[in-house]
């Protein structure tokens, strides 16, 4: 394997010096004015916010004060000052998102079967739904997927952000990170979830925490209850035999032996590494449905590209896109997901 990656090393080094490096000029006119805007929209922020709350201070050493005119003032400052610098953000967004929709597809080429999509659900909502990793999400904000094959295992990458609620930012908080699908060449029948203890304190009832808001936005946004299990009542707390695994994760399922020949001594191990190979907070694991869920707790901004900061053609940045790339689809050998025996 370690040749097989090598290759594909080799080939995104020859796309890079002889491609990339060469085309990324195109962006230098469009990156100038992008950082010349927020540069100036920061400052102006700045300044408009500093006179009003100058205005504010004089307001409060001057009394008596008017306390309406204190809190709208402040409300002015808050909500212009949001503005601006969401403004900001979706002009760096923008473009980002020029260079990637023209990079991406040509990046991930190297890896043979694998197509990007930019802000594009290619995870089915009802497997992983049911796949009871997180409550069901009513608002997701989704911007890197790929789609691909490698050694005969189908897997989807998709980087998101999820929520419970009326509108994004609002509600019940639940996932910032990536979700990772492979299909399993190894059948099984039943359900196993691994996840953080720190993410589940009560083994006895997942949901409960969740449950009324859970079901209240649920019922707000579609008009009904949810029709799908959201309980922890076919599943059962299984004590797995490695200690260290035990001190961080908790395991449930419906099948204890199947469980048990799923998440293997090797498996666990691996699976322990995973935190400290890509440097994320926290992971969870579903086998549901033939499938395997990995989902890596991360505040990062994977896959990320067109830093203003940095040069256009800055080579850092695009050997980090491809090393995150390359480390998830390693996935598939380092669990040995291709085997139909054994993980």
């Amino acid at each position: 394997m370690t040749e097989e990656y090598s290759q594909l090393i080799n080939k995104f080094n020859e796309l890079y010096t002889k491609g990339i490096v060469y085309r990324m000029d195109q962006f230098k006119k469009s990156k100038n004015v992008t950082t010349f805007w927020i540069i100036f929209l920061t400052i102006f922020c700045i300044m408009v916010v500093s006179y009003f709350l100058i205005m504010i201070f004089f307001e409060i050493c001057n009394p008596p004060y008017e306390i309406d005119k204190i809190v709208l003032t402040s409300l002015f400052c808050i909500c212009f000052g949001l503005s601006v610098l969401n403004f900001a953000n979706a002009m760096k967004k923008g473009f980002e998102e020029k260079i990637k929709n023209y990079v991406m597809p040509e990046i991930a080429s190297c890896f043979g079967d694998l197509t990007y999509y930019n802000s594009k659900s290619v995870i089915s909502k009802d497997d992983f739904d049911n796949s009871l990793l997180m409550p069901v999400c009513t608002i997701e904000n989704i911007d890197d997927v790929f789609v691909g094959k490698y050694n005969d295992v189908e897997f989807k990458i998709q980087e998101c952000e999820c929520w419970r609620g009326i509108a994004r930012h609002q509600g019940l908080y639940l996932f910032d990170g990536v979700i990772v699908e492979f299909s399993m060449n190894k059948p099984f029948k039943g359900h196993t979830i691994i996840r953080p203890k720190n993410l589940l304190k009560d083994k006895q009832d997942f949901w409960s925490k969740f449950t009324s808001v859970d079901e209240f936005f649920y019922t707000f946004i579609h008009g009904k209850q949810k029709d799908i299990d959201c309980s922890f009542e076919t599943l059962k707390y299984t004590r797995m035999e490695d200690i260290n695994f035990e001190n961080t994760s908790d395991t449930f399922t419906n099948d204890e032996v199947e469980a048990r020949y799923l998440l293997t001594t090797a498996f666990i191990k691996r699976f322990d590494e995973i935190k400290l190979a890509f440097d994320v907070n926290n992971v969870s694991c579903s086998f549901y449905n033939n499938k395997m869920f990995l989902m890596l707790h991360t505040k990062k901004d994977l896959f990320s590209l067109g830093s203003l900061i940095k040069p256009i053609e800055d080579k850092k940045q695009f050997y980090l896109l491809f090393d995150e790339i390359l480390s998830i689809i390693k996935l598939i050998d380092y669990f040995k997901l291709n085997q139909k025996i054994g993980l």
